[in-house]
């Protein structure tokens, strides 16, 4: 199975928190939406959106991302026309904390290696609460599941019927819950180790899980980005 990675580089006009960051990227990668008429239509669907980002790297350790410095963050996808017009897109956009100075797209072969990480929070929501270690463990995995399972629907097409489990394990790795704001309130967020069974329509759910993110917020503020 083959996926599609951009490597964005970027110039910080201005300083930004870590705790903005993914505010900052969603910005830009909306703007960037604006200018392909395949992107423009893409964003105005309410389906699930088939790709994902983290945040910009190096990490500050100051949690300040700085002015006049270039960092990269990346874009995956498993749609070749979602990655071929972000690539254009992205290469000519920029707002007013930061300037695109390129955007690489390469086509990458999936190779399956446990675990998945969530290098960036996972957000869950039951109803009108978000997830937390009091619902339980089994209630996220059914999450997680479901996402999935819609995922792939709007790229294969129907599932076959199962009854078995996607998910091998999964691990909470945060002790404390994960705040994330988020336009005027926050977001709860987990980071999370999780392995995949290996018969196949479970490696299509880790497949899946890599390049469009887990769960919740993927394409819009970068959230459940695997490595």
């Amino acid at each position: 199975m083959y996926y599609y990675e951009i490597t964005n580089t970027v110039y910080l006009q201005k300083d930004i928190p870590a705790r903005e960051v993914h505010e900052k990227i969603a910005k830009l990668i909306n703007h960037a939406m604006e200018k392909r008429p395949f992107l423009e239509n893409l964003h105005g669907k309410k389906h699930v959106k088939l790709y994902c980002f983290d945040y910009l790297f190096p990490r500050e350790n100051d949690k300040i991302y700085l002015k006049g410095r270039v960092y990269v963050f990346k874009m995956r996808t498993p749609v070749k026309e979602i990655a071929e017009n972000f690539s254009i897109a992205l290469a000519v956009t920029q707002t007013d904390e930061m300037k695109m100075l390129g955007a690489n797209l390469i086509q990458k072969r999936f190779k399956f290696s446990e675990p998945l990480y969530t290098a960036t929070p996972v957000i869950c929501t039951l109803g009108k609460k978000y997830w937390t270690r009091e619902e339980g463990v089994e209630a996220l995995e059914s999450k997680i599941e479901k996402n999935l399972v819609t995922k792939y629907e709007a790229l294969q097409g129907k599932m076959p019927e199962r009854s078995d489990a996607f998910i091998q394990y999964l691990e909470i790795k945060n002790k404390k819950n994960i705040i994330i704001p988020y336009k005027q309130g926050k977001l709860i967020g987990h980071k999370l180790l999780l392995a995949f069974n290996t018969d196949a329509l479970s490696l299509d759910m880790a497949y899946l899980a890599y390049t469009t993110g887990i769960l919740e917020k993927s394409s819009s503020i970068g959230a459940g980005f695997c490595i």
